[in-house]
Formats: C-alpha cells, structure tokens, sequence
C-alpha cells in the first residue's frame, strides 16, 4: 500500500513524457509542410437535398380576337360581335354570334345562336340551333332543335322546334308544333301540328287543330268578351 503514490507518480510522468513527444513530432509535422510549401485545401461539401424548382414565368395574357365581345352591357359596333358563355343587354352590329350566352335587345344583319338566345331581334338573316328567340323581325329565319316566341318575316323555316306565333310570306315546318300559322304559303316537310292555320296554299303532312273559320269564330268570342269585361268594369 506504501508504493500507491510512487506508481501514480511514476504514471503521471510517463503520460506527460508521451505528450511532450507528441508536441515535437507535430511541430517538426508543421514546420516540414510550411518548407515544402504544400497547400492545404478544405473539401467543399454538397448537401445532397432536394433541388428547389424554378418558378416558371407566367404567360403573357391572350388578347381578345378582334370584333369580339362579352361584356354585360350595351355594344354597339360596325363589325362582328360573338357571346359566349356571358350576357348583354343591347347589341347593334353587322353579325352576331351567340354560343351559350344571351342578349336582351339585338339588331344586326345575320345572328347565329348556337345553345343561346336573344330576347328580342331585328335581322336580315337568322339561324337557331338548340336555341331562342323571343321575338324575331327578318327576311330569313331558321330554327332547329329550338323555340320561337313570334315571329314576323319573310321566309320562315322550323325543324324538330316549337314556335308560338308565326306571320309569314312563305313557312317551311318540319316536326314542329306551332300554335299560329299566318302565311301566303305554307309547306310541311314532316308531320307537324298546327294550332291555327291560315294560309292561301298549304301543303304537306299536318295536323291542324283549328283551321282559319274556327280561328275567326274564337276571335271574336274574345273580342266580345273582352269588350263586356270593359262595360262592367
């Protein structure tokens, strides 16, 4: 038990002699790199993560198509105006086009409705298809898989669609049922049904409720009624 401190002594020494030589061999290290002239470089070191993505530049807006316009509110052009998908309330130009849209007033010279429909129009040429229209002044109108209010034209011609007033020179119908019929002549292509039919010529598959004397009977029935309705009143 004696010997303890002499063998922790002799220990210590021993490490401190260990250390002391590791001091020389690193600095005899240093001063050979500093003569050979030996540069020591760091290693750059990549962090492999995920690559951040570049932002994309964002198109340049499309400009609208000239002579077009979808704007909820009076358009009034010499050119051609389209509506798709959207509304107005008074169109004046040479040619309309309406695809899933509507106008309240229009007056132009060829209208194509496509799905669509006008409240009220004033044309040379019309064509409806699966569409509208509730009232029509034109030289030319046609309609297919759709409906007409009243019309007041030339020439009007009716596929596969229901039309209520009809005052015409000349109709051609097709698989139609229309309350009204007033026209120089009338031609029906397909079976059709005809509420009132007053015509000097007609000819064709039709089916006519009320011809032109039981039309007249019922005018005036509602003439007279409607006469004493304003006595009483």
């Amino acid at each position: 038990m004696a010997d303890r401190p002499n063998a922790d002594r002799d220990s210590r020494d021993t490490l401190a002699d260990a250390e002391a030589e590791a001091a020389k061999e690193a600095a005899a290290l240093a001063g050979a790199e500093r003569g050979s002239g030996a540069k020591v470089t760091k290693p750059r070191v990549r962090t492999a993560g995920a690559a951040r993505p570049r932002a994309k530049p964002a198109p340049p807006a499309a400009a609208p198509p000239a002579g077009v316009t979808a704007a909820p509110a009076e358009v009034e052009l010499a050119g051609d105006v389209a509506l798709s998908q959207g509304g107005a309330e008074h169109v004046r130009a040479r040619s309309v086009t309406v695809s899933q849209g509507g106008i309240r007033d229009a007056t132009a010279q060829d209208v194509t409705v496509r799905q669509g429909g006008i409240g009220r129009l004033q044309a040379t040429d019309v064509a409806v298809t699966q569409g509208g229209i509730g009232f029509v002044r034109a030289d030319r109108v046609s309609v297919e898989l759709g409906g007409l209010g009243a019309a007041l034209a030339g020439e009007v011609q009716a596929t596969q669609a229901i039309v209520t007033n009809v005052v015409a020179r000349e109709a051609r119908i097709g698989q139609s049922f229309v309350r009204s019929i007033v026209a120089g002549s009338v031609h029906f292509d397909r079976p059709s049904v005809v509420g009132v039919l007053v015509a000097r010529r007609v000819d064709g598959d039709v089916r006519v409720l009320l011809d032109w004397r039981g039309g007249l009977a019922i005018g005036a029935m509602l003439g007279l009624v409607m006469a004493f309705v304003r006595r009483r009143s």
